[in-house]
Order: structure tokens, then C-alpha cells, then sequence
């Protein structure tokens, strides 16, 4: 409870991330798409209106020696947020470029992907505490290794879908 109660950090944290960034975008984003293909563009339109991850919030809290309750509390709710709120960004931010996306499509793939297993983690938090604590390393490696599968995977869905083949190596170099 220590992270929710603070509502000024929760506000200032939410609107950063769903305000601040996105109007960056609106005032940048013709220039990454003046000078690079708008599939790259919008790439890095992704990185303007995507909440953070929990594991990198708290990470970086941890070594700032912040307040770790509230990274905890502000990422798990960006990300939640982040579930409604960043595809309708991006059908605004790419639907004036003239691109198109399916938005309640996009809603339930990434409800899919991400809130249900947020909801069966919560909800089997308490059958499986006591094991995760006293497996916290094996819980740990878990995790990153998740995660590591799911930036793979969807490495391999790009390269299946061509999406590398559209950009130079020079340009690719660029972008990193």
C-alpha cells in the first residue's frame, strides 16, 4: 500500500507517459519520417507512446536508490493503462500518416499477451508465494528468460514477415 498513496508521483509518472511522450512525437515525429522509411518511423513512434517496462522501472529505481514502492505501483499501472491507451495512440499518431490498424484487434492481442497473465499471476500469488520465495533465484532467471523467449519470437515473426528486408544495414546501423 506504501506505493499507492502517493498520487503526485502517480500523476506526474502516468502523465509523462501518456502525455509528455506522445506530444514529443506530434512535434518530432515528421522528422523521423522525412528521413527514414515510415516503417522505422513508426518504430520509433512505438518507443514514444509505450509504457515502460516493470522490470526496467524498478531496476533503474533500485540503482537510484528511489522510491521503489511507487515504481512498482506506476509501471504496474502504466502497463495496464498502457493496454487501452497506447493503440489508440498509435492509430491517432499513424492514421495521420494514412496508415491503418485494426485497434479492437489490436486491444484484445495485447490484453492477451499482457493483462491475462498479469490477472493469473495475481490470482495464483497466493497458492504459489511461499514456493517463490523459496525458489527466488530459479523465479528470477524465469522471468528473463520469458522475456528473452518473447523478444526472440517476435524477432523471428519479423524476419518471417520480411520486415528486415526493407531497411539497409546503413540504415539499421543509424537507428541503433
Amino acid at each position: 500500500m506504501e506505493g499507492v498513496s502517493n498520487w503526485k508521483l502517480h500523476l506526474y509518472v502516468q502523465g509523462a507517459t501518456f502525455v509528455a511522450y506522445p506530444i514529443l512525437w506530434l512535434v518530432f515525429g515528421h522528422t523521423f519520417l522525412a528521413y527514414m522509411p515510415a516503417a522505422l518511423a513508426f518504430g520509433f513512434c512505438y518507443l514514444f507512446v509505450l509504457p515502460s517496462t516493470i522490470s526496467s522501472s524498478v531496476a533503474m529505481t533500485a540503482i537510484g536508490k528511489g522510491n521503489l514502492p511507487g515504481a512498482i505501483f506506476n509501471a504496474s499501472l502504466s502497463s495496464i493503462i498502457g493496454v487501452f491507451i497506447t493503440p489508440l495512440l498509435i492509430q491517432l499518431f499513424m492514421g495521420m500518416e494514412g496508415a491503418e490498424m485494426d485497434l479492437l484487434d489490436s486491444v484484445l492481442s495485447i490484453s492477451k499477451m499482457l493483462l491475462l497473465p498479469m490477472v493469473l499471476g495475481q490470482l495464483m500469488r497466493p497458492l504459489l508465494l511461499e514456493w517463490t520465495q523459496k525458489h527466488k533465484a530459479v523465479v528470477n532467471k524465469l522471468d528473463k528468460y520469458v522475456i528473452l523467449l518473447i523478444v526472440y519470437s517476435a524477432f523471428c515473426d519479423s524476419i518471417d514477415h520480411g520486415i528486415w528486408s526493407d531497411f539497409s544495414p546503413a540504415l539499421l546501423a543509424v537507428s541503433a
